[in-house]
């Protein structure tokens, strides 16, 4: 596989199925990189889907016909901060990592918030995400704080960076 043959789209409410099938692996796979949990996601209707698919972007990298990542951003809809927009979520199927996905579905999303007059992204992470966290470095996002104890899983508490970067 190669990188050119990498399509990345904005899914819409109609691709609902897809997406559902991918977010729910990605819940299975990386617990420690989503605030929502496999089980809270697992009985969604379609409806709740495609609700998603409308209010929130994400971006869908395709191999052929086959969705193999995600990236979601939520825009502020707020006037005062119409200006920025939340990483929600981020998932590259296993066989696809280390590929460069996740850079071509950060760069078309760049693009993106340029368009839409967006000039500032931020998103959180587990601290224990290592290469997460260097992949988002790589793609010129700050860590600007830290919040304690943010995320309970399996028992645990887990810190989790807040990262940004200009557009």
């Amino acid at each position: 596989m190669e990188e050119s043959n990498i399509i990345v789209k904005i899914l819409h409410p109609n691709d609902w199925e897809g997406y559902k099938g991918l977010r729910l692996e990605s819940l299975l796979h990386e617990p420690l990189a989503f605030g929502s949990d496999y089980n809270e996601e697992k009985n969604l209707n379609h409806t709740d889907w495609q609700k998603r698919l409308a209010d929130w972007v994400i971006y869908g990298a395709f191999n052929a016909d086959i969705l193999i990542g995600l990236l979601s951003v939520v825009p502020d809809t707020s006037l005062k901060f119409a200006h920025t927009a939340s990483v929600v979520g981020v998932h590259v199927l296993p066989a696809y990592e280390k590929k460069g996905i996740c850079k071509i579905l950060f760069a078309q999303m760049f693009q993106g918030l340029l368009e839409r007059k967006i000039l500032k992204i931020s998103l959180m992470v587990t601290v224990v995400q290592i290469r997460a966290i260097s992949t988002y470095l790589a793609l010129g996002f700050q860590i600007v704080g830290m919040a304690k104890s943010q995320l309970f899983y399996n028992g645990i508490y887990y810190d989790m960076y807040y990262m940004e970067k200009y557009v």
